[in-house]
């Protein structure tokens, strides 16, 4: 089962006879202290829901934390795109890379997309060509096309190579290794187009840095870069997924959303969740590396219309 943020618990199944009050006072909650009722019923509840579920009652505590483990697997997510999961995120570790994009999103959602692809981002360098070996020789991947230019941001991204491989029945997976002028996370964090996608993964964590707006109602995404013809459709996509473009307000304050505020990626403000590191790594870079680097939100106007926000971002320097 996987860690979350909540922690490492045990099985609640093997003392639910302990937990249960008498159904005669509580029947809601006794009813929910079985798990396997628990459990069906969490599974139709986002996070949002889950978060309020949380609120009814501190004895539910253990279930939820059983129930997130289970649910936000990453290896089951993984198992989509590589035959052996725990191998690809020992490259991710291995290379410092980081997995971004729509997969990121539908991890945290805990949602899929059809047709949907990996973006594995890469410090441009051996890291990269070694990472496309990798998926060459032990995921049977081949390339099908290297592009210079990518849609979110042609300053932080040298080259973005697609790779595909087909598995039977016309199904095919795609996996795409974006390769960065500088660190990963500082390509993620300054080149990104709106607020919705910066999320990301690492070998043993995920982090939502603005997870407050992008995963609790209402849903909201706000611009990061100054709109112009090529950002419609892929706002557009966001919009039929269920979040609103919201032009952004001088010196809003939302909770993660702090203009002119230093914020760093292991903040209280980024929502974070623990993955189950059993049989990936070591990593290069210790975690702290990562956690460390720092960002600031500011609002980008022209002719006193204020046009976007703005993501400054710089790594971790010892």
């Amino acid at each position: 089962m996987e860690p979350t943020e909540l922690g490492q618990l045990g099985d609640p199944r093997d003392a639910v006879l302990d937990q249960m009050e008498p159904l005669e006072e509580k029947p809601l909650l006794g009813v929910l202290a079985l798990y396997p009722i628990f459990d069906t019923l969490c599974s139709h509840l986002d996070i949002s829901g889950l978060i309020t579920l949380r609120k009814i009652s501190k004895k539910l505590g253990t279930h939820l934390s059983t129930h997130m483990k289970e649910r936000w697997n990453i290896n089951r997510r993984l198992g989509r795109f590589v035959r052996d999961p725990c191998k690809f995120r020992s490259a991710i570790a291995h290379h410092d890379a980081l997995v971004s994009g729509s997969f990121a999103i539908q991890f945290f959602d805990d949602v899929l997309f059809n047709g949907s692809d990996l973006d594995a981002y890469i410090q441009d360098g051996e890291g990269a060509s070694a990472f496309g070996h990798y998926l060459r020789r032990g995921e049977g991947y081949a390339l099908e096309k290297e592009e210079i230019e990518h849609a979110y941001s042609l300053d932080e991204i040298v080259k973005t190579e697609t790779y595909k491989r087909w598995k039977g029945h016309g199904e095919m997976t795609k996996i795409q290794i974006v390769s960065t002028r500088s660190t990963p996370v500082q390509a993620i964090l300054h080149g990104f187009y709106t607020t919705a996608v910066v999320n990301f993964l690492s070998w043993n964590k995920a982090y939502s840095i603005f997870p407050d707006i992008t995963f609790l109602h209402p849903r909201t995404t706000y611009p990061l870069k100054r709109i112009d013809r090529s950002y419609p459709p892929l706002l557009a996509k966001y919009e039929i997924r269920g979040w609103t473009m919201s032009d952004p307000i001088p010196e809003e304050s939302l909770y993660s959303i702090c203009v002119n505020t230093s914020r760093h990626v292991r903040d209280y403000k980024t929502r974070k969740i623990a993955l189950n590191t059993t049989g990936v790594g070591p990593p290069r870079v210790p975690d702290f590396v990562l956690e460390s680097s720092c960002f600031q939100l500011r609002s980008s106007q022209e002719n006193y219309r204020y046009l976007s926000y703005k993501v400054d971002a710089w790594p971790y320097e010892s």
